[in-house]
Formats: C-alpha cells, structure tokens, sequence
C-alpha cells in the first residue's frame, strides 16, 4: 500500500514542502509573537530575567533537533512527510516514535517553550498548554482512528506498547 507517495520517484512533493513551511512559518512567528503581544498588552515584565533566559535556547535546540529527527523518519523510514496531504506510506515505530507516540508534537511543544523563556515571555506557557490540549484531541479523535483504519494490527500492537506522550524508557521493539 504505497498510495501515500506521489508519482515519480521524488522525496517530497512541492505541496507538501510548501505546507510544511507554512506550518513553521505559523508556529514559530505567530506564537512567539502573540505571546510577546499578550504580555506587552498586559504590562507584564519580561521573566526570567537574563541570564537565565539563555536556559530556554538548548530546549529549543533540542526540541528543533528531535523535531527533525521525527521528519527524517517520516520522509526516509516511512517514505512520506509530516504534512497530512502526504503521509507515509509505512508505519513509523523507530527513532523517537519506538519511545513514544508523538514524539514529532512533543518536540515542538518543547521547543516552543524553550523560545519563551529565551524571549522572556512566560505568557507562551499557557498558549503551548492550549496547543498541547488540541494536539492531544486531535491525535485522539482523528490521527489514531486514521492509523488504524490504514495500518490495522499493527498499529494497535503499536499503540498499546508505546505512550502517547511521555515515553518508554526502552524502546519498542515490535513482534518479528
């Protein structure tokens, strides 16, 4: 079942990299700054107070890090994108995702709220919070019934076995 990949033998289609752009674009612009506009708007000071600020760049680096971790995998393991337009055509269950179900949301989460503290804007931990309660709905209500129509058995082995978000402290190893 290879439906997910489009014609010819390109990586990722043009669409798919426009989309992933624009969701980059939509998280890493307008959260940050609606958090700074939120925070400017209630004539709320800036904290933490420098230094320790710079405590919030290695989160956003590791969070940006593991977050294209998790798209090599879609793209190369999984032969697909992240962008629901063009999935992939395999299951993904290794790298990060052998630890936890949604790896790929967790790091950004995690990197966004690195960029607040490094912006001193403390005002992104209640929108990430909001962010985190939709993406946990939508994996729920609409990603996990998608996977196991798609993927069936193996899937359910799969989400049975590996949290959704907070992960195993050894990875999954599925039934050979």
């Amino acid at each position: 079942m290879d439906t997910a990949r489009p014609a010819g033998n390109r990586l990722i289609t043009p669409r798919a990299a426009v989309l992933a752009c624009l969701f980059l674009l939509a998280t890493y612009g307008t959260v940050p700054w609606g958090a700074l506009w939120l925070r400017h708007a209630l004539g709320i000071a800036p904290w933490p107070p420098m230094p320790w600020r710079l405590l919030g760049v290695p989160l956003l680096l590791a969070g940006l890090t593991a977050g294209a971790s998790c798209a090599g995998l879609f793209l190369f393991s999984g032969r697909g994108t992240p962008v629901p337009y063009d999935p992939p055509a395999k299951l993904v269950i290794t790298g990060l995702y052998a630890y936890c179900r949604n790896p790929m949301v967790a790091s950004q989460l995690i990197a966004l709220m690195g960029l607040g503290i490094a912006i001193g804007a403390w005002t992104m931990a209640p929108v990430v919070g909001v962010l985190a309660f939709v993406a946990h709905l939508y994996h729920r209500r609409v990603e996990e019934r998608h996977l196991e129509a798609r993927f069936g058995p193996q899937y359910e082995h799969y989400r049975s076995h590996v949290p959704m978000w907070l992960p195993r402290l050894k990875p999954y190893r599925p039934p050979t």
